[in-house]
């Protein structure tokens, strides 16, 4: 079953890109300490909405959800860590918030028709 028409799998891979992309232009400093830690998590929350996208059982798709939840609250986290040390603007936070609050709604929607 591909899942790469629903709008959650093209705001997460959206969310990811852009990530990805900010990191890259992230000083050597933090580009491998906060940078690859951001990366990280960030692909596991796309792997996590993904998963529970193409999940048939209704305990695991949930299961795959709420670790994608927690994964999109630790990347506030991250990002406001980002902005602390002005590794990104005000413009770049308030479009990656914009983009998770995005991804949240969508999930939190799919989980209610669970």
């Amino acid at each position: 079953m591909s899942v790469t028409h629903l709008p959650i799998y093209r705001s997460a891979f959206r969310f990811h890109v852009y990530v990805n992309d900010l990191v890259d232009a992230f000083p050597k400093k933090y580009h491998y300490t906060l940078g690859a830690r951001m990366r990280k998590n960030n692909i596991q929350l796309w792997v996590n909405i993904e998963l529970a996208l193409v999940e048939k059982e209704k305990e695991k798709k949930l299961k795959y959800f709420k670790k994608a939840q927690k994964r999109a609250f630790r990347s506030r986290i991250y990002f406001k860590l980002a902005q602390t040390y002005s590794l990104v603007s005000l413009k770049q936070i308030s479009y990656v918030f914009f983009e998770l609050n995005d991804v949240e709604k969508q999930m939190k929607a799919i989980v209610k028709q669970c």
